[in-house]
């Protein structure tokens, strides 16, 4: 009889439109790949049977329960009378107690939880009893709200926009967003740091924050960042299909937002004939940033987009300024797996040893997007020597079967 193995994600994983979706489909074929039967439950709205049964489908699932999240007003009302995170309030609830209190009776070889905030429904009685137990941390969000916070960012909802239709509340979040950023970043912290007495293995997409987070205690914390597959989706035969500058990210997302407003309004006035393509899901804010550029005839916005080779083409180029965030950007480990070649700075390539001039181009002030932009157009070798380049990193240190025996073998290890 296998070993039983329970997953319990924040969220269904389609579309995949997302860096956290693509982590959990990440985590969910390398489960398909060992030996273990997979249970899943899943937090959302609504439960959706469609998507159970592509998920089913999808990695050979064996039982799937679904976890209602709470509407935002009871998670506001719970959050000010709680110290934990904001977030937590979504996810704690009584009928997510008693599902994930029962599991801990199931003799489950490893119980992994996707993400900090769903494990806020378990007591930390019940973690104590626990054995087996898995965080997929993603990244350190104390350190992205203080980064958020120190960045002015007004809007820190993200995903939970969708959960709050007030406009006066989200009015009021707003004008206290530098207030709020500084107590969920301390209180996120708290709780990271909480993480380490009760789970085995705790995993984050970015060594480096890794390693941060070992001098905090003894928990085995492991980085796991996204992986690649195929390399060298774009076809490299020598001839530029293209010229165009690429932006990916969900553009509900503050980090993704400011990206693309520091590109429309420092970065395309100084490369004016260049056009830009812009993938990710996007809303009204996204279409008057575009309509009050001079250079909106330039940019296209294609939204969610279900293949990205299907639309970066050789001879284009990433431009991915990150103005603040954390972990490693899966947008950029996209770019290295279908390759075409990069144009960052240094914050958009923390947790990868990337090399600038290498297999990417790190710039230090908008100018050399411009400049850098320019070498790759009339240098076709410099082009394919940056993408074979990258491909070689990639291959050697984000190559899925490599991480998968590696994740496998802590799991087996617990």
């Amino acid at each position: 009889m296998k070993a039983k193995i329970l997953y319990v994600m924040s969220r269904m994983p389609y579309p995949n439109s997302g860096g956290r979706e693509r982590m959990i489909h990440q985590t969910l074929r390398m489960l398909k790949g060992s030996n273990y039967d997979i249970d899943v439950y899943y937090f959302s709205k609504i439960k959706d049977n469609n998507l159970e049964q592509r998920l089913i489908k999808e990695y050979g699932i064996l039982n799937i329960s679904h976890i209602p999240i709470s509407n935002y007003l009871l998670a506001m009302f719970k959050s000010v009378l709680s110290s934990e995170p904001f977030q937590f309030s979504f996810y704690k609830s009584s009928a997510a107690k008693t599902l994930i209190d029962k599991s801990f009776n199931n003799n489950y070889k490893a119980i992994i939880f996707d993400m900090l905030k769903t494990t806020s429904a378990v007591s930390e009685k019940t973690l104590k009893l626990g054995k087996g137990l898995v965080l997929e941390m993603d990244d350190l969000l104390s350190l992205r709200y203080e980064r958020m916070r120190e960045a002015k960012v007004e809007s820190f909802l993200g995903q939970f926009d969708d959960h709050i239709n007030s406009k006066f509340i989200k009015m009021l979040l707003s004008k206290l967003s530098a207030f709020i950023l500084s107590i969920e970043s301390k209180r996120m912290a708290k709780y990271e740091a909480r993480a380490l007495k009760y789970f085995d293995i705790v995993t984050l997409t970015s060594p480096k924050e890794a390693d941060r987070l070992k001098l905090l205690g003894e928990t085995e914390v492991i980085p796991v960042p996204p992986s690649v597959n195929v390399l060298g989706t774009v076809s490299c035969n020598g001839k530029y299909k293209s010229n165009d500058l690429v932006f990916v990210g969900n553009l509900l997302m503050e980090q993704n937002l400011a990206s693309l407003s520091y590109i429309i309004h420092k970065i395309l006035p100084t490369m004016p004939e260049v056009k830009l393509k812009v993938i990710g899901k996007y809303d009204r804010r996204v279409v008057n940033l575009v309509d009050s550029s001079k250079h909106k005839n330039n940019i296209l916005l294609l939204g969610f987009v279900s293949s990205l080779e299907e639309h970066i083409l050789y001879g284009d180029v990433l431009l991915s300024p990150i103005l603040f965030g954390s972990g490693v950007k899966t947008k950029i480990v996209d770019a290295l797996e279908i390759g075409v070649p990069i144009l960052t700075n240094e914050l958009g390539i923390e947790g990868l040893d990337l090399v600038s001039h290498e297999n990417v181009f790190l710039c230090d002030s908008y100018k050399d997007y411009a400049k850098f932009y320019s070498l790759l157009m009339n240098s076709s070798d410099t082009y394919a020597k940056i993408v074979e380049s990258a491909w070689k990193y990639a291959e050697a240190n984000l190559n899925e079967s490599i991480l998968m025996k590696r994740y496998l073998s802590e799991i087996e290890n617990i």
